[in-house]
């Protein structure tokens, strides 16, 4: 049975849901139940925003804890899954005034929260980590280094970032050490990776790689995905076969190369397609020397793409809008596994979420003008719940950190 709510809330009808969506303009109730009568059983909701419309699912049952009290982002798992660290936003000043520049405008407060007996513990207070501000003070990265130790960047609003590790039992600073971030960058290992299989084919593109002019992935065992974004160069996406060391171009594949990761022998790569004042994107599937949309959409910044957590058969991808930290966006969180993709969609408006070994989920996400913290049970529900790879139950996932 299809009742009204169902068509109010979006629901997926199969066969019906272009005649629903012309129909949900003010109309009398009884069209309403001519066009429910006449379409299948509601099976599974979708995201008409994407396109193609991208089958939803949850990996999240009900509340454990939800923290209300202030600005709260970036909740960590410790590698037990028995604490949870987080970060809290205290604003300090409205606006920045040719008087008071030298005023930090924000610091933060860092908390741990012993989730077994509820005990929290402030870790880093707002007037400490004000020492590390010139315009304001917030915490860009953060990870357990194991289960006592707490690793943290502040970044003083300017460009100066310091990392502090903290032992989160005693609340004592271990390290404190400046981050230079303006300096060029070595490689990271994966595009260095990329760089060590592409430049014996294509040794011009060697001057270009300190400013972004090689990007791709490497499968490993198999090949590189990569794209020359270099100023009178084919910006082709091509694929490199380290066994044959054959070049195979996709020429289907438009925009800009922007991230990759390999999935299982295959790859995931996100691209900018963006053409005027909208920002667009594309997440392209390849395997087996052929690439496939997976999903597009639109956004009013240019996106990234991070993989979260992976499986035996399978990932979690977060698509992020640099926004999201600053005010009520949503950061998309895709699952997939080699044969299909669902949108995870267990709250709105999502900036963070993180898995505990101890079988809970986190989420930060924006109500009312602010981020809260939300904990529930690790529950997929009945379309992620089974894997199409060995028809085991979905496990707990393994946090990626490389």
């Amino acid at each position: 049975m299809i009742f009204l709510r169902d068509l109010l809330l979006g629901y997926h009808l199969g066969r019906c849901a272009e005649e629903w969506r012309d129909l949900i303009r003010p109309v009398s109730l009884s069209v309403f139940i001519s066009v429910a009568a006449a379409c299948s059983p509601v099976v599974r909701s979708y995201d008409s925003g994407l396109y193609p419309s991208v089958e939803l699912g949850t990996i999240s049952g009900a509340n454990i804890l939800v923290e209300t009290n202030g600005d709260l982002y970036m909740p960590r798992f410790s590698p037990d899954g028995h604490a949870l660290a987080f970060v809290k936003l205290i604003p300090l000043v409205k606006s920045a005034k040719p008087d008071d520049e030298t005023r930090p405008s924000a610091t933060v407060e860092v908390y741990s929260l012993d989730l077994r007996t509820g005990v929290r513990r402030l870790v880093l207070s707002a007037d400490e980590a004000k020492q590390y501000a010139h315009y304001a003070s917030s915490v860009t990265s953060m990870r357990w280094r194991d289960a006592t130790n707490l690793e943290l960047d502040i970044h003083d609003g300017d460009v100066g970032v310091t990392r502090l590790l903290i032992d989160v039992t005693s609340q004592r600073l271990l390290k404190a050490e400046n981050i230079d971030y303006t300096m060029p960058a070595s490689l990271s290992s994966e595009e260095q990776r990329v760089a060590d299989a592409v430049l014996p084919v294509l040794p011009k593109a060697h001057e270009w790689l300190s400013s972004g002019g090689l990007r791709g992935v490497s499968v490993p065992d198999r090949g590189v995905l990569f794209q020359l974004r270099i100023h009178g160069e084919d910006s082709t996406v091509r694929f490199l076969d380290l066994n044959t060391r054959e070049l195979r171009s996709f020429s289907k594949i438009p925009g800009w190369l922007m991230d990759g990761i390999a999935v299982n022998g295959s790859a995931i790569l996100m691209t900018d397609v963006s053409v005027g004042p909208v920002e667009q994107w594309q997440l392209w599937w390849y395997f087996g020397g052929h690439v496939n949309l997976l999903v597009e959409g639109d956004s009013d910044a240019s996106l990234w793409l991070e993989p979260r957590f992976r499986y035996s058969c399978g990932v979690i991808l977060m698509v992020g809008n640099p926004l999201a930290f600053l005010s009520p966006r949503d950061n998309l969180l895709f699952f997939f596994n080699g044969k299909r993709v669902v949108r995870i969609a267990d709250v709105t408006h999502l900036h963070d979420v993180d898995i505990g070994k101890a079988g809970e989920v986190v989420f930060s996400h924006w109500v009312e003008g602010r981020r809260r913290i939300v904990v529930r049970k690790w529950q997929p529900s009945q379309n992620l719940s089974k894997t199409d790879c060995d028809s085991s139950v979905l496990g707990l996932p393994v946090p990626i950190t490389d």
